[in-house]
């Protein structure tokens, strides 16, 4: 049987790698790792683009590894507007090691977009007491700042680097069934570590685009109803991914 051993590294399929590591590296520190000259076939076939010519440039931040996977011919954009409880959505979260520090940072770099309203928002008891900022690079893929409070840091996050951003806590996918989805990444040996219940008027900030046309239910309109959200934390050694659903 199959058995994860850790996640290796997150790949975002890009238009424009090059500018995008740019914004990267500015906005949190990534240093650029190596680029792929040549098209890897393997994975071109692998995501159905088996015609066309995918190349890589990685990008690492603390011990976590991306990669921006440039296809030729260009593929779609990232979809907007896309709600974060459906199962297109999928971002990861950045460790700020001084968030009011990163988020200047952050809005002193050019071309992306907020998904969260009024800033940064210190989310409940709940959901850990974190500081949390979702907005989507400039090619649309959704990311998080996170910070943890104070004498809460988990133990691998307790380092002195100088960094603003010290790397990347988790990667979370949204799910319309739970139970089902972590009985097949059970399968493939993560473990179930934890679970929340996301509700409140943080979360909701935290969540919500401050654009028209992409608020409340995702239908346009700003008054709608959310759902609440369950976070299920999976693992294989270290916190690797987090399941969602409504």
């Amino acid at each position: 049987m199959t058995s994860v051993r850790k996640l290796s590294r997150i790949i975002l399929i890009c238009r424009e790698a090059e500018q995008l590591a740019e914004f990267y590296i500015r906005a949190f520190g990534f240093v650029h790792v190596e680029d792929s000259p040549k098209s890897d076939l393997d994975f071109a076939e692998l995501i159905g683009f088996a015609n066309g010519q995918v190349r890589f440039k990685s990008l690492r931040l603390g011990n976590q590894v991306i990669s921006l996977a440039e296809t030729q011919p260009p593929g779609r954009s990232y979809p907007k507007d896309v709600p974060n409880w459906d199962p297109r959505f999928q971002h990861f979260a950045i460790v700020a090691s001084d968030m009011a520090a990163a988020y200047a940072n952050l809005q002193a770099v050019p071309n992306w977009t907020p998904i969260s309203i009024d800033g940064p928002q210190v989310l409940p008891p709940s959901s850990g007491r974190v500081t949390a900022f979702k907005f989507r690079d400039p090619e649309g893929h959704p990311l998080e700042l996170l910070a943890f409070p104070r004498g809460a840091t988990p133990a691998h996050w307790e380092v002195k680097s100088g960094s603003l951003c010290l790397g990347i806590d988790h990667s979370a996918i949204s799910v319309t069934d739970t139970s089902r989805s972590v009985a097949f990444y059970s399968r493939l040996r993560l473990a179930r570590t934890a679970s929340t219940l996301n509700v409140g008027p943080e979360q909701e900030k935290a969540r919500q685009s401050s654009r028209s046309g992409c608020r409340g239910d995702g239908s346009g309109n700003p008054n709608a109803s959310r759902p609440s959200r369950r976070t299920v934390m999976l693992s294989r050694k270290i916190r690797s991914s987090r399941a969602l659903d409504k």
